[in-house]
């Protein structure tokens, strides 16, 4: 038994994921998956289907104000979805990925410092909207991530649990959308959509994904010392307060846990279940060795392409039972990896829908979240299939990334269904009718924004008053000792 947190990391080649959080338009959770075997049961060839988003305008809201409380609460919903029951009171270590920005750019929207501001604190500002009171967040070190293909990000957080060998978890907070676009956009610039009207051909998929990937094993050497912490029989609070006995092997905190973990806490941790292991992404170059410029075509592609899915198989055990993969096109993803399959050791069926998910087809354009709403998708499949599955993003055209994602219990059907949608106020499972609860606190939000929008409108002033008072503050700047506002006294 040991009682100090471990000091160093082997190479992992896989990671838990243990908790997910999904919004995609109007989806939630497992009401994403579910709506595309409905797809898979009508349309059996993939190339025939369309996207499993509801294509009737009156769906969608249509106002401004609407709009904001929509893109809001996906946000919230993905937020609550991923940590309601994740422990409390420790401060998850959390990397925030949105599309690629400019800092540097002219006429931003945002200053670079209010846009830094924004993003670091993007995920911890929703843990009140989702009704995680008790549950913290702490932003990685450089831990926002602005890229329009970041699949990379993937072996960045395999690096992360090496380079902290006492971090458990950590949280992938994934934001992209119409506005999270348009805030990080110039004046000028506008993504495909409106603030006010209809939805747009090709506008933007909302998208919210967060995953929790841990290694639980890591909080081993905590155990001992949850006996001698102090407890309450009347509160289910966590936290640490203190020792209620001395323990006779001196704690000596880590950076992850400048505190020990109390037996309520345990019990937490504990009741985390696996979901899926997310293994370390293979990635294969798509350009000519010693030639970045000259892109690889035809047979040479599909060759590098099928290497690299027989080398992410491999590590599943089995051939997978589908793909998640996508181009950041409508159609056209099937014809350039299909022959790459046909070349595989394990290849999946890409002409049989059951087995081929075009994501760009299936759910339009995903953005940035790409690669994360595919492995949160494979991961619901793999779970309550206990089979594989392997996400492909085919976004970049000088590299393609495999991702697997195999099951906790492979072949083992689980009996239980995780991917629930249970939020505050409820909504049905399965229906896209919003519950009644949904409706009051839908109705109140448009009414606390109309009275907030009246008492913060600027009252009219005469022009005339106005030009006046401003004549008056130049004459008294014109005046000040110095010859100005610049001058060396008034500086």
């Amino acid at each position: 038994m040991y009682f100090n947190a471990p000091r160093t990391s082997p190479r992992l080649e896989t990671l838990d994921i243990v908790r997910v959080g999904v919004s995609i338009d109007v989806f939630r959770q497992g009401q994403v998956w579910a709506h595309l075997q409905k797809q898979n049961a009508s349309q059996p060839r993939a190339l025939q289907l369309g996207s499993a988003l509801p294509m009737d305008p009156r769906d969608y809201p249509i106002s401004a104000t609407r709009k904001d409380m929509a893109w809001r609460q996906r946000i919230s919903n993905a937020t609550e979805l991923a940590l309601r029951s994740f422990p409390e009171r420790w401060r998850i270590p959390a990397i925030t990925v949105v599309r690629g920005y400019n800092p540097n750019a002219e006429r931003l929207r945002l200053f670079p410092e209010e846009a830094a501001e924004m993003l670091n604190d993007m995920a911890s500002l929703e843990l009140g909207d989702a009704g995680l009171h008790w549950h913290r967040i702490g932003q990685l070190k450089n831990g926002v991530i602005c890229n329009d293909t970041p699949e990379a990000v993937i072996e960045a957080v395999f690096g992360v649990f090496e380079q902290n060998p006492d971090m458990p978890a950590l949280l992938l907070y994934v934001v992209e959308g119409y506005n999270m676009a348009r805030i990080l956009m110039s004046h000028g610039e506008k993504p495909i959509g409106l603030g006010t009207g209809p939805r747009q051909p090709g506008e933007l998929t909302d998208s919210v994904v967060a995953l929790v990937v841990a290694r639980p094993e890591r909080i081993g050497w905590l155990r001992e010392f949850a006996k001698y912490t102090k407890s309450k029989s009347d509160s289910i609070d966590p936290a640490f307060t203190g020792w209620e006995r001395t323990p006779p092997h001196a704690f000596k905190p880590s950076p992850f846990f400048p505190t020990p973990i109390t037996q309520r806490g345990f019990e937490q941790w504990d009741r985390l279940k696996v979901l899926a292991r997310l293994h370390r992404p293979v990635t294969v170059s798509l350009h000519q060795d010693g030639k970045s410029s000259i892109p690889l075509k035809g047979a040479s592609r599909d060759r590098a392409l099928a290497e690299g899915w027989d080398q992410a198989v491999s590590a599943l055990g089995g051939a997978p039972a589908r793909a998640f993969f996508d181009t950041g096109k409508p159609s056209g993803a099937i014809a350039e990896l299909a022959p790459a399959l046909h070349a595989a050791q394990h290849p999946v069926d890409l002409l049989d829908s059951a087995q081929s998910y075009d994501l760009t087809q299936r759910l339009g354009d995903t953005g940035a979240a790409s690669p994360f709403v595919g492995l949160a998708l494979a991961t619901m499949a793999s779970y309550l299939n206990a089979d594989s599955s392997v996400v492909v993003p085919l976004r970049r055209t000088d590299r393609a990334t495999f991702i697997g994602i195999s099951p906790p219990s492979p072949g083992k059907q689980p009996v239980d269904d995780p991917f629930d949608v249970a939020l505050r106020p409820q909504h049905a499972p399965m229906s896209e009718a919003p519950s009644p609860e949904f409706k009051a606190w839908h109705g109140q939000q448009v009414i606390d924004y109309q009275r907030a929008q009246e008492r913060s409108a600027p009252r009219y002033r005469d022009p005339a008053v106005v030009a006046r008072e401003q004549r008056m503050l130049d004459d008294f700047i014109a005046g000040l000792p110095g010859g100005g506002p610049l001058g060396p006294k008034t500086n």
